[in-house]
């Protein structure tokens, strides 16, 4: 996704759904009033997407155009009789979104610059607790880095950007658009005045939603991403909420994916079981409001499960490699992915299986 932008792979998506709405599919471009192009793309485009099913349209130069395209349920609008305004295609329900994101803009600037100076104390008290928490695992994490050489892992700006990651959930903008949480934090950020750094961190720090979505682009945003996912992984283990079979009602297997992706993609020197165990350090500081029931057993257990999203995120190793590298005292998930490697190769041997059967 680059900045600035919602990535362009959703409208894929939304092609097969309008194709598979509509018998007759039939495309027709529409109008929207160049004043609402002060908004941000992001807005705009969430907007048209995901609110009205249109797509955005861009100029040759990559900005957003004043139009869109609408699909239709007929097999062609030959006398131009559908236009925007009508029951059909609605350009005034692209208007009327548009325009409650221009009323919540300013106002969104007002919440975020006071939920920024006042730690979120404007939203409830666990919210509060948790950004303390992210900050405090995402200073560890680029503490460490720092220390192993990383001279571009700023403590400071980690920091920063952790204290404003969710701000924007207290703004009016967020709760007309929650899809865009995080990268609204991340626009009003840079809008104030923040550095490029936090504000990609912001924008950046839900990331990745999923196995084909992209890490943070920077390295305080991978932090901050980290601190994120690490904390409500341990939190919910913490209070005894497991994932059994397929149930998963708090997305922890997604929240360990990204985890691992991120690790594995930016080749980050991190001690699974270290960074766990800082995480449920930081959990006894600011505890949740329901009680902490597992300590003892959280840091061997989290680890342990966090661990086989590696053949996910890697693809090509199966569960039994991930266990064997894991039980022989790997820790370090780039270095564990070397291992997997290595183990891959010599699996295919042919003494390989006699002399496991032997052992």
């Amino acid at each position: 996704m680059p900045s600035g932008k919602l990535s362009h792979s959703r409208d894929a998506s939304l092609r097969k759904l309008v194709a598979y709405l509509n018998e007759y599919p039939t495309v027709i471009q529409g109008n929207f009033d160049p004043a609402f192009l002060s908004l941000p793309d992001e807005i705009l485009v969430t907007v048209m997407r995901d609110h009205q099913k249109y797509f955005a349209v861009e100029k040759k130069s990559g900005e957003l155009a004043p139009h869109f395209l609408a699909v239709i349920n007929a097999e062609k609008d030959s006398k131009g009789l559908i236009r925007p305004g009508t029951n059909v295609c609605s350009a005034p329900g692209l208007r009327m979104r548009s325009s409650s994101g221009r009323r919540t803009k300013m106002s969104a600037c007002r919440l975020f610059a006071e939920a920024r100076t006042r730690n979120l104390r404007i939203a409830p008290r666990q919210l509060h607790d948790k950004v303390e928490r992210i900050r405090t695992i995402a200073r560890w994490f680029t503490e460490q880095w720092f220390n192993l050489g990383m001279v571009h892992a700023h403590v400071a700006e980690a920091d920063r950007a952790a204290e404003l990651a969710k701000c924007d959930l207290a703004t009016e903008m967020v709760r007309e658009f929650t899809e865009l949480q995080g990268i609204v934090g991340g626009l009003y950020a840079r809008a104030q005045g923040e550095s490029d750094e936090i504000a990609d961190a912001v924008y950046d720090h839900y990331r990745p939603v999923a196995l084909e979505d992209s890490i943070p682009r920077n390295l305080t945003g991978c932090a901050v991403a980290l601190a994120d996912k690490l904390d409500s992984v341990v939190g919910c283990f913490a209070v005894g909420l497991v994932p059994t079979g397929s149930s998963d009602p708090y997305a922890l297997r997604r929240a360990a994916l990204g985890i691992v992706k991120i690790i594995l993609e930016k080749k980050l020197p991190v001690s699974l079981s270290l960074s766990v165990g800082a995480a449920a350090k930081t959990l006894l500081t600011h505890k949740p409001k329901r009680g902490v029931s597992r300590t003892k057993k959280l840091k061997s257990s989290t680890s342990y499960w966090i661990a086989p999203s590696l053949s996910s995120a890697n693809g090509g190793f199966g569960y039994d490699e991930v266990s064997a590298v894991f039980r022989a005292g790997a820790d370090d998930l780039v270095d564990a992915q070397k291992r997997l490697a290595a183990l891959k190769a010599i699996r295919r041997s042919k003494n390989f299986e006699p002399l496991a059967v032997s052992f």
